[in-house]
C-alpha cells in the first residue's frame, strides 16, 4: 500500500459521513457558483504553502544537478504503460519519473496537493463539477503542448481499463473541454469531498502518441502492455533498458517544469538506474558488492545482523535511521468481523491480552519494533488524549455505537506490564480457557519498526510503492529534512523521511576531476572510481548537506 492508496482509503471513511466542507472550501462557498481558482487543495485543515510560494521547505534549491544513482528493485518488469498496471503485465519501477500529474503532493503535509500540470483548480459550492486549468507552458518531451484533450483521453482510458481507477472515478459522469486550457469533470452530485484531490492525481498521457504507430508501423494501444520507450511530460525519460534486468532513466535537460515551484530543488541526478533482483538476499549482497548506491531495509533481522562488513567500518557505507511524520504507518493482523466468533469486542480484547508482543519483539525482532495505537501513527492525524472540540462533536453523534470509555480516558496500546495472566483474562472477558494464539492480534496491537533509516537525498517519485516508507521519491531531490534525526544530513540533493524502513547510502570514491574536494573534508576514504561507470561524488553530496 502506498501513501496515495492509504490516504484515499482513510478519506473514504470521512467522506461517507458527508462531513461539512473545511474552511478552504467554505470560503469559496460564499462566492456561490462563481469560480474561485485555487493553487492547491487540502483535505484536512489549511494549506501550508500560500499562492506564489517559491519552493517546498524541505528542498535545497541550490542542489547541484549531476551524477547518477543506482538503486535496487525486486522482481521483474515487462511493461512501460501505467494505464494497465495491476491488470496486465508488471510495471517497471521509476516510470512515474516519465509522466506528470495534474497535482502533486507536498511531502511535509499529510493530505495537501499543489498544481503541477494544472496551475489551478476550481469547483462550485455544490461540488457538481471540478475544473483544472492547465499551465500553458506544459509540454511533452517532443515539444508539443499538453492539452485538455490529453487529460480527457487519459481519464477515459484509466476509467475503462483500470478497475481501481473506475472505482475512484465512479462519481465522475464525464470529462469535457471548457476552455483553451480548461478541463471540467462533471460529477453526479454525490461526490465526496476528496474527489477533486483524487482526480488531481491523474497521470496524463499523450493522446497523439498513443493514437499513432510505432517505428514498425504497428498501431499503439493504451489498453495493452508495451516495452516501447514512452513519450512523457516528466523530468526523466528512458535512456536504455534490459527487460527484467535493469533500466536507466536520464534527466530531461529542457524539462518544461524545472522552474515550477513544486519542482524547484528536485530531479537532480542526471541518471537513475534500477537494478532488478529476484531474491532479496541477493539484493543485499549486491549492495555489499558495490553494485548499487543505496537500499532501504525493512527487515529487523537484516538491520541487526547483515551490515557488519568492512565498508561499514570504514564509513564508506552510512547506516542511519529517521522517523517519518507525513504518512500513517499500520502493520497488523485484523479480525474478520463478518464472522460471528469475532464480533464480540471482549473476544478481540482477550486476544490482545494474550498476544505477548514484548517477548516476541525481544526474541524475534531484536527489540526494534514498537506497538502503534493509530492507523495514522506518527502524523498529526493520530488521536491523542480524550476527544475534545470538533472531534467530540462528531463522536457524540455515534455515542451509542462506540465504547463509553472512549469519552473519558485515552485508549493506550496494551503492553505486557499491564496484562493480566492470560487464562484469567480469557475467563474474565470471554468465558474460555487459555489457548495458543500467537499469530493473532487486533489492529490496535499492531507492530511497526521504530523510526528507521531514511532515504536521505534521493528522488522525486510521486507515488510510493510502500506505505511504510517514503519510497524512492526521497532519494533524488534537494531538500532540508524535517526528520528529527536528520541534522547531520540537513541538506542534500533531496533528503526525505522513512518510517518502518532503514536506508543505507553507499558513498563512492571522490571524483578526481574535482581537486577542491578532499577526503579529509568529507570523512570518506578516497577510492578510485571505475571509469566505466558514472557515479556521484560523496564529497559533493556531503557539502550540499551542510
Amino acid at each position: 500500500m502506498n501513501r496515495r492508496s492509504l490516504l484515499a482509503s482513510a478519506l473514504v471513511v470521512f467522506a461517507g459521513q458527508r462531513l461539512p466542507f473545511p474552511d478552504w472550501m467554505g470560503s469559496a462557498a460564499a462566492e456561490g457558483a462563481k469560480h474561485v481558482w485555487r493553487h492547491g487543495l487540502a483535505k484536512f485543515g489549511e494549506l501550508k504553502y500560500p499562492a506564489g510560494f517559491k519552493q517546498f521547505d524541505y528542498v535545497n534549491p541550490n542542489a547541484p544537478k549531476t551524477g547518477a544513482a543506482s538503486q535496487i528493485s525486486l522482481g521483474t518488469f515487462d511493461n512501460f504503460n501505467p494505464v494497465v498496471a495491476g491488470v496486465k503485465g508488471t510495471l517497471v519501477q521509476g516510470i512515474d519519473f516519465v509522466f506528470d500529474t495534474l497535482l502533486t503532493s507536498a511531502l511535509d503535509e499529510v493530505s495537501s496537493v499543489y498544481g503541477l500540470l494544472a496551475e489551478s483548480v476550481s469547483f462550485p459550492e455544490d461540488l457538481s463539477s471540478v475544473t483544472f486549468r492547465l499551465r500553458p507552458e506544459a509540454k511533452w518531451q517532443d515539444g508539443k503542448p499538453v492539452t485538455a484533450d490529453d487529460v480527457i483521453f487519459s481519464f477515459n482510458a484509466y476509467k475503462k481499463v483500470s478497475p481501481q481507477a473506475a472505482a475512484n472515478y465512479r462519481h465522475v459522469v464525464k470529462a469535457e473541454k471548457t476552455g483553451d486550457n480548461d478541463v471540467t469533470f462533471v460529477l453526479d452530485g454525490t461526490a465526496s469531498h476528496e474527489l477533486p484531490i483524487i482526480i488531481g492525481q491523474l497521470t496524463v498521457m499523450p493522446k497523439h502518441w498513443w493514437e499513432g504507430s510505432d517505428k514498425d508501423g504497428r498501431k499503439r494501444s493504451i489498453e495493452e502492455t508495451t516495452l516501447e520507450m514512452p513519450l512523457g511530460s516528466g523530468p526523466y525519460k528512458i535512456k536504455e533498458f534490459s527487460p527484467a534486468h535493469a533500466i536507466v532513466y536520464e534527466r530531461v535537460k529542457d524539462y518544461w517544469g524545472t522552474n515550477v515551484n513544486v519542482n524547484v530543488g528536485r530531479n537532480n541526478f542526471d541518471e537513475l538506474r534500477f537494478e532488478y533482483f529476484r531474491d532479496a538476499t541477493v539484493a543485499v549482497e549486491a549492495f555489499k558488492g558495490d553494485l548499487v548506491d543505496w537500499r532501504t531495509e525493512n527487515s529487523a533481522k537484516n538491520w541487526s545482523t547483515a551490515y557488519d562488513f568492512p565498508a561499514v567500518t570504514e564509513k564508506r557505507v552510512i547506516l542511519q535511521e529517521f522517523p517519518i511524520t507525513n504518512v500513517g504507518v499500520m502493520q497488523a493482523f485484523a479480525f474478520n468481523l463478518r464472522r460471528n466468533k469475532f464480533k464480540d469486542p471482549r473476544v478481540r480484547q482477550a486476544f490482545n491480552y494474550l498476544f505477548d508482543f514484548e517477548e516476541m519483539n525481544k526474541k524475534i525482532f531484536f527489540g526494534q519494533y514498537k506497538r502503534t495505537g493509530s492507523y495514522f501513527e506518527g502524523t498529526e492525524l493520530a488521536a491523542t488524549g480524550v476527544p475534545t472540540g470538533r472531534e467530540l462533536e462528531l463522536l457524540e453523534t455515534v455515542r451509542d455505537k462506540v465504547p463509553p470509555e472512549l469519552f473519558t480516558k485515552p485508549m493506550p496500546t496494551r503492553s505486557t506490564a499491564s496484562r493480566m495472566p492470560c487464562a484469567t483474562t480469557c475467563e474474565r472477558l470471554c468465558g474460555f480457557s487459555k489457548r495458543p494464539v500467537t499469530k493473532y492480534a487486533i489492529s490496535r496491537s499492531s507492530m511497526r519498526r521504530p523510526a528507521s533509516l531514511s532515504k536521505s537525498n534521493f528522488s522525486p517519485m510521486r507515488r510510493s510503492s510502500n506505505a511504510s516508507s517514503c519510497s524512492t521519491s526521497r532519494l533524488l531531490n534537494g531538500s532540508a529534512s524535517r526528520c528529527q534525526s536528520a541534522r547531520s544530513i540537513r541538506r542534500s540533493t533531496r533528503t526525505g523521511c522513512a518510517n518502518g524502513t532503514s536506508t543505507l547510502l553507499r558513498l563512492r570514491g571522490v571524483n578526481r576531476s574535482s581537486p577542491e574536494t578532499s577526503s579529509a573534508a568529507t570523512g570518506v576514504r578516497r577510492r578510485p572510481i571505475n571509469p566505466d561507470r558514472t557515479t556521484f561524488s560523496a564529497s559533493r553530496i556531503l557539502r550540499s548537506m551542510r
